[in-house]
């Protein structure tokens, strides 16, 4: 997978614009903590299972912030589980009618 996030060459230093999505605003902020966010939120999705990336990418990057939060708390569960000491493996996406299926076996 590429760079998650656009290349920023924005000084645009200002505060998220009312209702815009959170992953809008993270990628667009020139601010010093958000290029940070986004270069470590980058080395974490390096590391994501890669038959799972499409799906994760799509919801991280959705403009419903329900969903960009979720896609975050997994990828940061992976991260942490990875940093344990644990083997990581994606779920099957064979059955696209079970949403109860579990996002990673550890």
């Amino acid at each position: 997978m590429d760079t998650l996030f656009d290349a920023n060459d924005s000084c645009d230093t200002g505060p998220k614009n009312y209702l815009e999505p959170n992953f809008q605003y993270l990628n667009r902020s020139a601010r010093p903590e958000f290029k940070e966010a986004r270069r470590i939120i980058q080395t974490w999705v390096d590391r994501y299972p890669s038959q799972l990336k499409d799906d994760w990418r799509g919801r991280f990057t959705s403009d419903n912030n329900r969903h960009h939060y979720g896609a975050f708390f997994e990828l940061y569960c992976h991260e942490f589980l990875l940093r344990q000491g644990y083997s990581v493996e994606g779920h099957c996406i064979g059955d696209a009618s079970r949403s109860t299926a579990p996002d990673f076996l550890v």
